[in-house]
């Protein structure tokens, strides 16, 4: 199984995680380096990948200021106080702006579902 980006390789110098989502895809958490990603294969029986969606959560720095040993992928319901801000920038110019439609543009969320 070939779990490579070639646009981004990332290799994380620990913790990370690696779980299979209900469709058979596998999450893949980078452990010191704030990126998660979530592949599907090729139908056709190779070892190939696609990237089918990445996030980053903080800050992406050699500074290893935000981590994270595990990632999971589940349906969460919550209910907010307020409403969440969402903001769509152009993407031209950034690293993860490769989306799997090709749109080119970044979102940016902001929201506590949490106790906050």
């Amino acid at each position: 199984m070939n779990l490579l980006d070639s646009r981004e390789p990332l290799y994380a110098l620990a913790e990370g995680s690696y779980n299979f989502a209900d469709n058979g895809n596998v999450i893949l958490g980078y452990g010191t380096v704030p990126i998660m990603r979530e592949f599907s294969f090729d139908s056709t029986g190779s070892n190939a990948s696609v990237v089918e969606w990445e996030a980053q959560y903080g800050y992406n720095n050699l500074n290893n200021t935000t981590s994270s040993y595990r990632i999971v992928k589940d349906i969460w319901h919550a209910t907010p106080t307020w409403p969440l801000d969402l903001v769509i920038a152009d993407g031209a110019s950034a690293t993860m702006s490769d989306c799997k439609s090709s749109s080119g543009k970044l979102g940016y969320v902001s929201w506590c579902g949490a106790a906050c």
